[in-house]
């Protein structure tokens, strides 16, 4: 039986499922629609229970979608355009602003696409807390509860995980009551953490290590620990962000492809969570957003020059996740991690939209074991050397060698994060304010003024929607919009 159709399927016709849960204005404004059924009642039936946190899936690649919404691409778009990964060159209103780092509250896409969205019916947020506070109050078999409510904690912790790296404070909703969500104030990054971190504890208790289903599209006990790993990291915990790491890399589960060109394959031996394009005509979404339809165009969005110098001789990323574009003797380079637009009626879209794998583990492992983890575990400065070799070695480039200091060590690590996780889900953007370097890029090495603006440090933060401040008295905008 092939799998893939299977998927399409499931996810295709669970998206009805998913209409009934929330339209695409913003949650907190909206009162219980009349024709939702009570959760007692949606709730108590296995088949019931599990369609809906299937149609949490759906919703991240769901149909009729660009690839500009904040789970099926918009993440890695913009924050590519905000930093020193993409160049955009076309002439959108909507767009520019981001490339330019010229964003205000007014900015429609920011709102829609990145901030608004998450929160809604047809996000990520609102229906976790559905299913959370669904299936809690069941009569579910635990095993089956167990399931469910850990795979919503793990969507809403990535969710929460990622609402804080692009703006910042922003509202902590858990639950779904909308006359409490309406009026939230915004919530310290601390605290949101702690949520994050709280949802992930739990959910690595619920979660089997094995996949509740065919594949990779539902979470499992290790999904949670790849994005527990990289929360730690990202909060400087580096004994935990090693500990988390270093057992998902032991466990057997997953392996490297060898091959670069199958890493984002449907069914690839690295990818932790890997999801189907709904639409598969169209392939995974970012593919159709990055490849241009034509050779004899230029690519609307192209590699910057900051990244493209940054690929080290022979390293086989630079010919195998790049194409380019020749226009007027000029090669325009662009992403290509994603290789097929569109596939024939009746066949199945090779790639799936990965979202965690297995080269982020090492990567996080050895900026841990830099960082001190010698003694707890790790082996430090050549635990360290070992990992990002692992790395390097499937690249095809020599392994390191360079000085061995602390913060060379660091600087190795960061520039392998740049190159391996390049146009994914904003790595680069979160690893240059998660390291207080976004000012030097920016501003000093003159990133932003190539691209025809001047740097502001305040816009580290993109701001909160205008609408939503006005829709939400409780609501603060961030410095300099």
């Amino acid at each position: 039986m092939n799998y893939s159709h299977i998927k399409y399927a499931v996810l295709v016709g669970i998206l009805g499922v998913v209409a009934g849960l929330g339209g695409c204005k913003k949650f907190v404004q909206l009162p219980p629609s009349p024709t939702q059924v009570q959760a007692a009642v949606i709730y108590s039936d296995s088949a019931d229970a599990t369609a809906a946190i299937i149609g949490i899936y759906a919703n991240m690649t769901g149909v009729s979608r660009t690839a500009q919404y904040f789970e099926n691409g918009g993440i890695t778009l913009f924050t590519g355009m905000s930093g020193d990964e993409l160049n955009y060159t076309g002439t959108s209103s909507e767009y520019l602003p981001f490339f330019q780092d010229a964003l205000t509250s007014q900015t429609g896409l920011n709102a829609e696409y990145l901030y608004e969205n998450v929160y809604s019916g047809q996000g990520l947020i609102y229906p976790a807390n559905a299913v959370i506070e669904g299936v809690s109050s069941s009569t579910l078999t635990a095993t089956l509860k167990n399931q469910l409510i850990g795979e919503a904690e793990v969507l809403r912790a990535f969710a929460y995980f990622n609402l804080v790296n692009l703006y910042g404070p922003v509202p902590l909703v858990t639950t779904t009551n909308y006359q409490v969500n309406a009026t939230l104030p915004r919530t310290s990054v601390d605290s949101v953490y702690k949520q994050v971190v709280a949802d992930l504890l739990d959910a690595q208790t619920r979660l089997p290590v094995a996949y509740p289903s065919t594949g990779r599209v539902r979470v499992n006990e290790l999904t949670a620990t790849a994005l527990l790993a990289r929360v730690y990291l990202y909060q400087g915990d580096w004994k935990d962000a090693y500990t988390q790491s270093n057992s998902l890399i032991n466990s057997g589960t997953y392996a490297l492809e060898p091959s670069l060109n199958n890493v984002f394959l449907d069914g690839s031996n690295e990818a932790i969570w890997q999801l189907p394009p709904v639409t598969t005509s169209l392939g995974v979404p970012e593919a159709d957003v990055f490849i241009p339809s034509k050779a004899t165009i230029i690519p609307q969005y192209t590699i910057d020059s900051f990244l493209l110098n940054s690929f080290e001789p022979n390293d086989n990323r630079k010919t195998s996740w790049l194409d380019s574009n020749i226009v007027s003797g000029t090669v325009y380079y662009y992403p290509y991690k994603y290789k097929v637009t569109g596939v024939p009626s009746g066949s199945t879209p090779p790639e799936d939209y990965m979202v965690f794998r297995l080269a982020e583990q090492y990567l996080i492992r050895a900026e841990a074991q830099a960082e001190g983890q010698g003694s707890e575990g790790g082996n430090g400065i050549a635990g360290a050397i070992a990992d990002l070799n692992v790395i390097r070695t499937r690249a095809g480039i020599p392994s390191y060698a360079g000085a061995t200091d602390q913060t060379s060590m660091l600087a190795a690590i960061l520039h392998e994060r740049r190159i391996e996780l390049f146009c994914e889900w904003g790595h680069r953007w979160y690893d240059l304010k998660r390291t207080n370097m976004i000012n030097t890029v920016m501003g000093t090495d003159g990133e932003c003024a190539a691209k025809g603006g001047n740097w502001n440090p305040d816009w580290v933060l993109y701001p909160i929607p205008l609408d939503e401040l006005h829709a939400n008295p409780f609501l603060t905008q961030n410095p300099g919009y």
